[in-house]
């Protein structure tokens, strides 16, 4: 059970609004699904969708498949502030600071 709930996100939301809803309308392959549902106890808390306007920035691994991408995600660790936590994953998953 992730330790990210709705008390966590409450003054996020109090800050930036409510998020937009993305819907997602393309198909997920087998091995894209593998790669998310590998380890049932692994979960993300954060999924970061950045953007400049007309680019969404997406990440390869080195283990995937050739064509595989995704955008960057990873977990908030236990009593790290939410927004500290977006931050470094974005650090760490795309090498800029947000």
């Amino acid at each position: 059970m992730t330790h990210v709930d709705e008390a966590m996100l409450a003054p996020v939301r109090e800050r930036y609004g409510e998020p937009a809803v993305l819907r997602w309308e393309g198909v997920v392959t087998d091995p894209e699904l593998a790669l998310i549902t590998y380890s049932p106890g692994r979960r993300h808390d954060v999924t970061l969708f950045v953007t400049n306007g007309d680019r969404l920035a997406l990440i390869r691994k080195p283990h995937y498949e050739a064509g595989l991408w995704r955008p960057p995600s990873g977990g908030i660790h236990p009593a790290e502030p939410f927004e500290e936590g977006v931050k470094r994953e974005a650090l760490e998953e795309l090498g800029v600071p947000i």
